[in-house]
């Protein structure tokens, strides 16, 4: 934060910047462009303008997400009407699990959104923002490219943001270096409904420092709580150190309440032999 910082202006002015920004780059519609916008909802600190109070009828910090929203129908109005969006790959998304709060008062309220409207948006996931369970990690992922992605479709895939990188290097033609992307694998075939998405295995941490690995439906955490924000936070065990452990099958058991790590000793050995040669070779791809 800046002296003079305005956090009602911020977000207002970022929308200003990047739709003055898009304006004069499709002016010149052979120039290739992109456009990063940190949209600042819906975190902390809820500071919805004028024109978007009251909007959601769900309070301040509903009105702070339809103002994000309405923020991005700004920019892709921009993209329709100059054309661009012909040829303009939109991706939108988050960068962690939602902390299921309301976010009024302070950085550190507790009032639930689920208490103050009756929604949950972690659900049905367990945990929240910095958990090594789902919520900790579960963001949206919506990608839009006219006349190459079929519009309305889904995926059920398993993937990370890490994907972008390998990607956007497919699309555009650009060769990956050997040591770059090292955990990045394009997501095209997903996208475009042609070839084999090459991910494996995806790996993760809590806060914390808590390991997670998943593979084919299957997730192994590290330790015996959450490792974030929700209790039991638990205790970390190294890849070599023996201890408790979770093991779910998220395919049937999506909101991991069925530990399975006694049940099922040769799965947990087979994904931590997966993680323990992942950190060996430093590389996932």
């Amino acid at each position: 934060m800046m002296p003079r910082w305005d956090l009602w202006a911020a977000q207002p002015t970022i929308t200003a910047r990047a739709l003055e920004w898009l304006a004069e780059r499709t002016a010149e519609p052979n120039v290739p462009f992109f456009l990063y916008m940190p949209l600042l909802g819906p975190h902390t600190p809820i500071v919805p303008n004028a024109e978007n109070r009251g909007k959601s009828e769900a309070g301040p910090y509903g009105d702070w997400v339809h103002q994000m929203d309405a923020i991005l129908g700004k920019v892709v109005a921009v993209l329709e009407r100059t054309g661009a969006i012909e040829n303009t790959i939109v991706v939108f998304t988050s960068d962690n699990g939602s902390p299921a709060r309301s976010g009024i008062g302070s950085f550190g309220a507790t009032n639930t959104v689920a208490e103050l409207y009756s929604h949950v948006p972690n659900a049905p996931w367990r945990g929240l923002k910095a958990d090594a369970w789902e919520a900790g990690h579960r963001v949206p992922l919506v990608v839009r490219w006219d006349g190459r992605i079929e519009p309305g479709s889904a995926s059920d895939r398993a993937v990370c943001l890490t994907d972008l990188f390998a990607t956007m290097s497919e699309i555009v033609g650009f060769e990956m270096p050997a040591n770059s992307g090292e955990d990045s694998f394009s997501l095209g075939p997903l996208l475009f409904g042609e070839g084999a998405y090459l991910r494996i295995t995806t790996i993760h941490h809590s806060l914390v420092g808590l390991f997670a690995i998943r593979k084919a439906g299957w997730k192994l955490i590290l330790g015996d709580g959450s490792g974030g924000f929700s209790s039991p936070r638990g205790r970390i065990l190294q890849i070599d150190e023996d201890g408790p452990m979770q093991l779910y099958l998220l395919d049937e058991d999506p909101r991991e309440r069925r530990n399975l790590a006694m049940a099922r000793p040769e799965k947990k050995a087979e994904l931590l032999a997966e993680l323990r040669r992942v950190r060996n070779a430093g590389r996932s791809r």
